[in-house]
């Protein structure tokens, strides 16, 4: 009996262990920043990404999976260097205030003429609650700057 359950935890343990190493997920950014003219800020920066992966381990599955998501930045200005205490990142659209803005941001963002964007922003760590260190934003680099005209409400769909 002993045998036979050590043997069946060993093929379990395989099995998520498995499943896990299977399991990954690769998110690239598109290159380039859509700005739209804001109503709070005067201009909402859309940056997109695509999400590329296989498996859950939560529902047991190896499938793949793709989809577009988004970050989302506020400012006041699109010109020059903006410091990161001067703009609102977000990963939820249209929710630029407390809890959904991302706080103690360093860096900042700077503009080039009217058609290049670079981002060097830091995000922070916390251990429990206390920023423990920063870190540079995953996608960090210099984009095509894409000026849109009018309020944008809703994010486009393909």
């Amino acid at each position: 009996m002993n045998y036979e359950m050590n043997k069946s935890l060993s093929l379990l343990f395989l099995i998520v262990i498995s499943m896990a190493i299977a399991s990954c997920q690769v998110q690239k950014p598109y290159g380039e920043i859509l700005a739209y003219d804001y109503d709070v800020y005067q201009h909402e920066l859309q940056l997109k990404y695509h999400t590329k992966g296989r498996g859950n381990i939560h529902t047991y599955s190896l499938a793949k999976y793709e989809y577009d998501q988004f970050n989302w930045i506020y400012t006041n200005r699109l010109e020059g260097k903006i410091e990161a205490d001067s703009l609102v990142f977000t990963y939820r659209h249209l929710n630029s205030k407390f809890p959904q803005k991302q706080s103690a941001l360093k860096g900042y963002i700077e503009v080039f003429g009217d058609s290049t964007i670079s981002i060097n922003l830091e995000m922070p760590r916390y251990k429990e609650s206390t920023i423990s260190h920063w870190e540079p934003y995953e996608f960090n680099g210099t984009y095509k700057l894409v000026k849109k005209q009018g309020i944008r409400t809703l994010v486009e769909k393909n």
